[in-house]
């Protein structure tokens, strides 16, 4: 079983018993942020996550939107921390990590994951490099939640009770899921021996 991104397809996998289990539409990043090949397991989904921001966002990003609407913090559910010097946004269905994020074992690539969005209308264009490095994933909360009736013993019932009650619940996996975030610009195409080339995004 495991999870596989293809970055400059806009694409994720969900492996199960050596199958194609479900295909998924993802955002990657852009080229101020380029989404970074790793291999992981996936370890545990936290349901209803807050966003403390990087540094290299609030700079590039979000200090512009701050600067042209300097209501854009407040009507956005941030808030600034630790004297000013970072920044956090509530969990909510406004929360640029949506309603779920996927962690990693321990290592590198720490600030990059796989989440939900609530920009669901980026899931729609065709070229899907827009992210500041991180893949927002279509239809993440049911992803999250076969992993957790599959992976953790949690009940559907459960499941929706830590999603319904708003805030930020962590469900750890009994058994990690193995996670690749690949580079392939030739794949196989619809037609048997076809092969697709695909953009250097």
């Amino acid at each position: 079983d495991f999870y596989r991104v293809n970055i400059p397809a806009f694409a994720a996998e969900f492996w199960l018993d050596g199958e194609s289990h479900h295909r998924y539409r993802v955002v990657v990043g852009d080229r101020d942020g380029e989404t970074p090949e790793f291999v992981r397991s996936i370890t545990s989904i936290v349901l209803n996550p807050a966003w403390y921001v990087p540094d290299s966002v609030r700079q590039r990003d979000l200090k512009k939107r701050q600067q042209k609407d300097p209501n854009f913090y407040k009507d956005n559910g941030f808030r600034k921390i630790a004297n000013g010097r970072k920044l956090v946004q509530k969990p909510g269905p406004g929360n640029w990590l949506g309603r779920v994020i996927f962690r990693w074992d321990r290592g590198g690539t720490q600030s990059v994951f796989v989440h939900d969005s609530p920009f669901q209308e980026r899931f729609e264009q065709p070229r899907r490099a827009m992210s500041h490095g991180c893949i927002n994933m279509e239809n993440a909360l049911s992803f999250a939640e076969e992993l957790a009736l599959r992976f953790s013993g949690l009940t559907k019932s459960r499941f929706e009770r830590k999603l319904q009650s708003g805030k930020t619940r962590k469900i750890k996996l009994r058994k990690p899921l193995a996670a690749f975030m690949e580079y392939v610009t030739v794949i196989p195409g619809p037609e048997k021996g076809q092969l697709v080339f695909l953009p250097d995004v």
